[in-house]
């Protein structure tokens, strides 16, 4: 919608040039007819201003072509003008002027809602299946109102949408821009599904309709092959993992199948889903096994893939198969050598993550804070430091998280010098940092620590929030 335009035409077709007005007229119909149910918000705000008696509307309704005029009046900020639309729109019903009337069963004033009922009812045909079709989503908010009790008209156009004359256009408004209208359709298709349905609605480009399709098709003792397979490989986590869940439940892929496909999954839920299964079903199968052959056979993803499942299934033997990784040419796979390593958990030691540290690509970086975090000691401060110092401002972004794990007096010490090179993280750590504090301390600072966090303090006062400094500050003047 161009607020513009709209604004342009408005007052084009309330003015008095009789060519201009029907130009504009003709404009503000096409522009009327374009808008979506999440349009109306803002087209009420824009038209509240307009300057318009209920008188108006009278003449409105003496114009065919004026109908753009009566709908917009249907938003204007006069209940007496909205109830006078109403009526003229009741006499003349035009499949343009629906949402305008739907919008208006749940306004706040009892006549301009009497109106509306009244010019909904000649919209309960067939006829106009398609706009209520377009404005679903209108009819969904329609539901959660409380103004006003809408169970009978909403069972109304639930009744006209089932009509299996209306089944082909919602089928087609499966495809719709508007992630309201898709789902509606495809709950009101749910009544009388078919194996096409659910075939075409396992390529929506909608998560939740392709959710649908799935659980339709679970439910029937002779699931969908077509839609079980889409389902499996789906790119949204919570459809492919109900479809393995419930392929793997009631048996339908054989060992061979889990172990090439599903071990390699993206998700670790499903990766872990396939192997307990194995575990169960192929106990001979050494799944390290599996993972070390696919690192050196694949290529792309499911290498990647192959290196996180050694980590997660591997002992400390697998560590010198993950550590040349760290050097590979191509980021993701360094970034995903990084993850191996870290789900090997204290069986790798922090110096290669802090290495990475160093790397170009900031995905990798940090990947690398992720797990050195876990890691944090006092004796890695000088090395990240050298990182921080050489490498891009990224380093010092994820470096913040990494002193925030340090002992209490120490963290406060290094957030407190990182803040010249990234202020907004370290404000953030810093604030965390006393929330954990607020009922006090184990122990006494240093006094070389009091030095050097006020010292930071007050070269960074310009840099973070007074309010963060004053609170650090009066810390440090009352733990001495």
């Amino acid at each position: 919608m161009d607020r513009q335009q709209l604004a342009r035409d408005l007052r084009a077709a309330l003015g008095s040039d009789k060519t201009v007005r029907a130009l504009a007229l003709r404009s503000l119909g096409q522009q009327l007819s374009l808008l979506r149910a999440g349009d109306f918000g803002a087209l009420e705000q824009q038209l509240r201003s307009l300057e318009l008696q209920p008188i108006d509307c009278q003449h409105f309704g003496r114009e065919t072509a004026a109908w753009p005029l009566l709908a917009v009046a249907t938003l204007h900020r006069s209940g007496w003008v909205r109830q006078a639309a109403l009526h003229e729109l009741a006499d003349a019903p035009r499949a343009e002027c629906l949402p305008f009337v739907l919008a208006r069963l749940n306004d706040w004033v009892p006549p301009v809602r009497a109106a509306a009922l009244r010019g909904i009812r000649p919209y309960l045909v067939a006829q106009y299946a398609d706009r209520w079709i377009a404005m679903l989503g209108l009819v969904e908010a329609l539901g959660r109102a409380r103004r006003a009790d809408h169970e009978s008209l909403l069972a109304a156009v639930h009744e006209l949408l089932r009509l299996r004359d209306v089944e082909p256009q919602l089928s087609e408004a499966l495809r719709s821009p508007d992630p309201a209208v898709r789902r509606g359709c495809a709950r009101l298709l749910m009544r009388r599904p078919s194996s096409g349905l659910l075939q075409r609605m396992s390529e929506s480009p909608d998560p939740a309709v392709r959710l649908m399709a799935l659980r339709a098709t679970l439910a029937d003792t002779q699931p969908d092959v077509v839609v079980l397979e889409r389902s499996r490989g789906d790119a949204a986590l919570p459809v492919r993992r109900r479809a393995v869940v419930e392929t793997l439940r009631r048996g339908l892929v054989d060992a061979g199948s889990v172990a090439d496909t599903l071990m390699f999954d993206r998700s670790l839920s499903i990766r872990d889903l396939a192997r307990e299964w194995l575990r169960t079903h192929r106990a001979e199968l050494d799944l390290a096994a599996v993972y070390r052959r696919a690192i050196m056979e694949a290529t792309g993803l499911r290498q990647r893939v192959a290196l996180i499942g050694l980590g997660e299934t591997g002992g400390g033997d697998v560590v010198d198969v993950l550590l040349p990784y760290l050097d590979h040419a191509s980021a993701p796979t360094r970034r995903y050598a990084i993850m191996a390593l870290d789900a090997l958990g204290t069986r790798v030691p922090a110096a290669p993550f802090v290495t990475k540290l160093w790397d170009p690509a900031a995905p990798v970086i940090r990947a690398a804070a992720d797990a050195l975090c876990e890691r944090m000691d006092p004796t890695l401060v000088p090395e990240v430091w050298r990182a921080i110092e050489a490498g891009p401002p990224t380093v010092a972004w994820h470096a913040a998280r990494c002193f925030a794990r340090l002992e209490t007096w120490q963290a406060l010490v290094q957030l407190c010098e990182l803040i010249p090179r990234a202020p907004d993280v370290c404000s953030q750590q810093l604030e965390s940092w006393l929330r954990r504090h607020r009922s006090g301390f184990l122990h006494r600072p240093t006094a070389e620590a009091i030095t050097r966090a006020g010292a930071a303090l007050r070269f960074a006062r310009a840099t973070v929030p007074d309010g963060l400094v004053r609170e650090l500050e009066f810390v440090l003047r009352t733990i001495v």
